[in-house]
């Protein structure tokens, strides 16, 4: 199941999740909205 989280820290990131597929992506949308963490199946594909 998908879920969007939302942390407040120096900008808002908005963390998009899949606990089923152990994926995650992070998005800044005040940095260009460019995803700034990814991992898929515990994996993480960039940072």
């Amino acid at each position: 199941m998908f879920s969007i989280a939302v942390q407040q820290d120096l900008y808002k990131t908005y963390i998009l999740s899949d606990q089923l597929a152990q994926s995650r992506l992070e998005v800044v949308p005040e940095r260009g909205a460019l995803p700034l963490v990814g991992q898929s199946k515990g994996t993480t594909c960039f940072t």
